[in-house]
């Protein structure tokens, strides 16, 4: 009987990182294109011969992996190298990973998104660029769930500012109240190739054939679409914030997403820092000395990751329909790099 690998023993991996996915995605493909040449001469013909039609390479062999899942703090606290779309980010592979019972290579982080919504788990979705073969190993049962503490939309929040305006302060002109948001941050590489390092036998003796040198890092572009019950006032052509006081400076649109843990944990609180708080299992791993620079425990949701947008209004709308509220949406941009 032919065999089939179940969801159960499908572990998804990068690097020593195990990745709780609800869905997964691996597609990988040569880049070939028909190859016709002149071949010789013939007397006969009076004219030159061709070869044999045929395809050839005109790239390494490259693919795609994505995934769904449900943001935890295994992920983000601290947060990974794996999901980190930044200006520090680095631009080297994950140098393995695997997706069932099938081992890649090479992996660039590309995309990285989410979406907050009210009585919602937080979901996000990642894309990386795979270089390389892929083969069959043996399968591998999931590893026993730890106790996760999976990011909630109603114990998370947002903040929406005009550097230094607070645009939902209901004392002010604009009093917006954020209803739902999705961030994404996209990376776009420029991948070059060492010719020394890709010529002669190198594609003889191994299916990866030919890999990157390089997969540097152009571009990188964050998003946040909010959806509140109202718009940005005094928005003007520059999609900034400018006020009818010819005076005041335009401003930019700041979004900070925090995301909070769906359960309560112990909390230790650092005594001259009362921002800084960590989990129990932190404390415990730290020497006396450094134990008591906290207080606690307290019961109180964990802190697992902050994604902020600092750009311009690309676009915004407002949208009402019979028996509904009159509700807005708009779309903020920063160009990171």
């Amino acid at each position: 009987m032919s065999e089939f690998t179940s969801f159960n023993r499908c572990l998804i991996e990068l690097g020593d990182q195990q990745i709780y996915a609800t869905a997964a995605n691996l597609r990988m493909a040569p880049s070939l294109k028909r190859d016709v040449r002149f071949d010789g001469f013939s007397l006969n013909k009076v004219g030159a011969t061709v070869n044999d039609p045929t395809l050839v390479p005109t790239g390494p062999l490259k693919g795609s992996l994505s995934f769904d899942f449900i943001i935890s703090e295994d992920h983000f606290n601290p947060i990974h190298t794996i999901f980190d779309i930044s200006n520090s980010m680095t631009e080297s592979s994950i140098v393995m990973g695997r997706i069932g019972n099938y081992r890649f290579w090479n992996a660039y982080l590309t995309s990285f998104s989410f979406t907050m919504e009210p009585f919602q788990l937080i979901r996000a979705q990642a894309e990386y660029e795979i270089f390389g073969t892929i083969h069959e190993i043996g399968d591998k049962k999931l590893a026993e769930v730890p106790d996760v503490n999976p990011a909630e939309s109603l114990k998370s929040y947002g903040e929406i500012s005009a550097t230094g305006i607070d645009l939902q302060d209901e004392n002010n002109k604009f009093d917006l109240r954020m209803l739902s948001a999705e961030y994404s941050a996209k990376a776009t590489r420029r991948t070059t190739y060492s010719i020394r390092m890709n010529e002669g036998p190198a594609s003889s003796f191994s299916g990866t054939g030919l890999l990157p040198y390089r997969s540097a890092i152009s571009n990188i572009e964050i998003n946040c679409n909010i959806k509140s019950n109202k718009i940005i006032n005094y928005i003007n052509h520059e999609g900034v914030v400018q006020m009818q006081h010819p005076s005041e400076v335009p401003e930019q649109i700041a979004v900070q997403l925090n995301l909070y843990g769906a359960k309560k944990e112990n909390v230790y609180t650092n005594v001259n820092d009362p921002e800084r708080k960590i989990d129990e299992a932190t404390y415990l791993a730290m020497s006396a000395v450094d134990q008591a620079m906290y207080i606690g425990p307290e019961r109180e949701s964990m802190h697992i990751a902050s994604f902020g947008c600092n750009g311009k209004v690309m676009s915004q709308g407002l949208s009402v329909s019979t028996g509904g509220y009159l509700s807005g949406e708009f779309s903020v941009s920063q160009i990171v790099r």
